[in-house]
């Protein structure tokens, strides 16, 4: 099962953007001093202290044993601390020339130099009050521009695998979509603090509550930025045109904040949503998990762990082997890449329990009650928080993924439709989890462009034979 775990990010599409920038940003470093500033840098836009259409604010808390009421949206998003990032602060054209170099032209024009800030900013966890970060990347002089909310791969489950602290590779496309005249708010997400006081927690990975209530909190850190240390860059974030767009853990992070946004930030208005080999019905993902060994086995294991923590379960001994459960959560904590217990097993009950093989491949939750509800509570068919609004959903997935199998994603689509969703599906004949990410990506980017000059969805809710994805580069 070696490396297993370290295939949850499609690691190469990062890496593709990041060799492209590399070169020049060993030329940019020390170009200006970096900007810092403190908790008195401009506040968060308003949030509102209701729902919308003045109604009290009202959203349902994770069930599942979980304890604690979702607090108001007032206040959150409050910029604690910013600083600008010379290094990954670059001009259009030497990200054109980049781009060009690596045969990329065609997938992205930069039109506009950026700007990048890491930020710390409020958000909550159960209740609490508690910081986050992320970075924020704003194109200069570029007016008012659609706000774009990325949120990205799996990276890893502490703070020094966060995208603020790994420099280019996790700021990479957020400077790309900034150039392209997008102002963008790419959270790290809770339990990967990248900078600033360490996180108190691993990182609830695959739950939906925390993730998204953390991301769409970026958001107002961005207009607080906007609104303070970047004020004079002559650019704002129209909150009317939100773009959700994520892949892998990434794409299931879009679907649940678009899934959220409508109570949770009613300040801002989702356009679209696009979400990339995401993973849509866990309980139908873990019978992939439970049947060999797999990507999706060793994927398995980190949202259960990461839900055992977040829910303060305390119930590994339920789904995992004593070996498995008791050193993986420590690997996950000291190593973005390094899990040694995955690489010795060898057979995949030496990882999962007998219950939960037999729960997760009969469909029958019923001897793992607690496990069966959290599951279930990050599945869109199956939460309980209303969506609020209708904007339309595009869904990639591959049809080789052998990380997030297709066949769960693929299944749901109709489901989802009938559930009111807007969705149109692509999928990627042959392609790898990683594969199937990247070279979707023209096709991504034509989409979003589509929605936001309002053209009419077409093949809305069909799900068709896979298409030919072709390679980026050659």
């Amino acid at each position: 099962m070696t490396a297993h775990l370290r295939c949850l990010s499609p690691a190469p599409w990062p890496s593709i953007v990041a060799l492209a920038l590399s070169t020049l940003l060993v030329g940019c470093e020390g170009a200006s001093d970096g900007d810092k500033t403190g908790a008195d840098t401009g506040g968060a836009t308003d949030s509102g202290g209701d729902g919308g259409d003045g109604d009290p604010f009202s959203l349902p808390a994770a069930a599942c044993g979980a304890d604690h009421a979702v607090l108001p949206p007032t206040g959150m998003g409050a910029l604690l601390a910013s600083e600008r990032d010379p290094s990954l602060s670059l001009t259009a054209g030497a990200i054109n020339a980049l781009l060009a170099s690596q045969g990329l032209a065609g997938v992205f024009t930069a039109t506009y130099d950026v700007e990048t800030y890491r930020v710390r900013y409020q958000t909550q966890d159960r209740g609490q009050l508690i910081e986050a970060s992320g970075f924020v990347v704003v194109p200069k002089g570029a007016g008012a521009v659609p706000t774009l909310l990325w949120t990205h791969p799996t990276v890893g489950f502490a703070d020094q695998c966060a995208p603020t602290a790994v420099g280019l590779e996790g700021a990479a496309f957020p400077m790309l979509f900034a150039s392209a005249g997008f102002a963008v708010a790419a959270p790290d997400y809770l339990g990967m603090n990248g900078w600033g006081a360490a996180s108190t927690q691993l990182h609830p990975y695959i739950v939906a509550e925390p993730t998204a209530l953390a991301s769409l909190d970026n958001l107002r850190a961005l207009q607080a930025v906007l609104a303070g240390p970047a004020a004079a860059l002559g650019t704002s974030a129209d909150p009317a045109r939100l773009i959700h767009w994520g892949a892998s853990e990434g794409g299931f992070a879009a679907l649940w904040t678009d899934r959220y946004q409508a109570a949770y930030a009613p300040e801002f208005t989702t356009v679209a949503t696009v979400a990339v080999v995401p993973p849509t019905d866990l309980q139908g993902l873990a019978s992939y998990g439970v049947a060999g060994l797999s990507p999706t086995a060793a994927g398995l294991a980190g949202v259960l762990i990461g839900m055992d923590d977040w829910y303060a379960a305390d119930d590994l001994l339920s789904v995992l082997q004593p070996g498995p459960a008791a050193s993986l959560p420590v690997e996950l904590r000291e190593s973005c890449n390094d899990f040694p217990t995955i690489d010795a097993i060898t057979a995949i009950d030496q990882l999962f329990t007998p219950a939960l093989i037999t729960a997760a491949s009969s469909g029958d939750w019923s001897a793992l009650p607690d496990w069966g509800c959290r599951l279930a509570e990050s599945s869109l068919l199956e939460t309980i928080v209303p969506r609020g609004h209708d904007a339309p959903v595009f869904i990639v997935t591959a049809e080789a993924d052998d990380l997030v199998v297709a066949a769960p994603t693929r299944e749901d689509v109709p489901r989802l439709c009938d559930a009111g969703y807007d969705v149109q599906y692509h999928e990627c004949a042959g392609a790898s989890h990683t594969a199937g990410a990247a070279n979707s990506l023209p096709v991504q980017w034509a989409w979003i462009q589509d929605r936001l000059a309002g053209r009419p969805l077409s093949g809305a809710c069909v799900v068709g034979a896979p298409v030919e994805c072709p390679p980026l580069t050659d």
